[in-house]
């Protein structure tokens, strides 16, 4: 079922994606020990909090330019935010969290966790009616419970 941004299925749509991107969040964690040469996963997670941070901060930004600060898009314009600047952010957060070095141990949690980032801005992006669904919820939980975060929230 394809929902769009406004309707009574989705209430205000952008209102709802501004409070998934708020909860995209969470805070460091304590790290393993090293193995090998891979890094500590409190030295993975230091460096993806700092790519998502930067991330955050252009997105805050690009919100304030597009819409002016504190001022509630129409639909149209929420629709278009997702698709040109919110989805192709979280991509590129995507992108730059996958060169980063990973701990050896913790290779396949990250993997599922970046591929789940993958494939809900992929339905976002298809549908931005689905941001007020809750598409990254399970994949900010699991991000929050490994340390990175906050990823896509301006």
């Amino acid at each position: 079922m394809t929902h769009r941004w406004g309707s009574s299925n989705t209430g205000s749509g952008f209102a709802i994606l501004l409070i998934l991107l708020v909860g995209l969040g969470g805070c460091g964690m304590t790290g393993q020990e090293r193995a090998g040469d891979s890094p500590t996963r409190a030295e993975f997670t230091e460096q993806a909090n700092g790519i998502c941070e930067q991330a955050n901060e252009e997105l805050r930004q690009a919100m304030i330019d597009a819409f002016g600060p504190g001022q509630q898009p129409d639909d149209e314009a929420g629709i278009r935010f997702t698709r040109e600047i919110w989805v192709p952010s979280l991509r590129q957060q995507d992108k730059d969290l996958r060169a980063l070095e990973w701990p050896a141990a913790d290779h396949r949690r990250i993997e599922a966790m970046l591929r789940g980032i993958t494939d809900a801005a992929d339905r976002v992006e298809a549908d931005p009616g689905l941001a007020s669904e809750g598409p990254f919820d399970d994949v900010t939980r699991e991000l929050t419970e490994y340390g990175i975060g906050p990823c896509g929230s301006p």
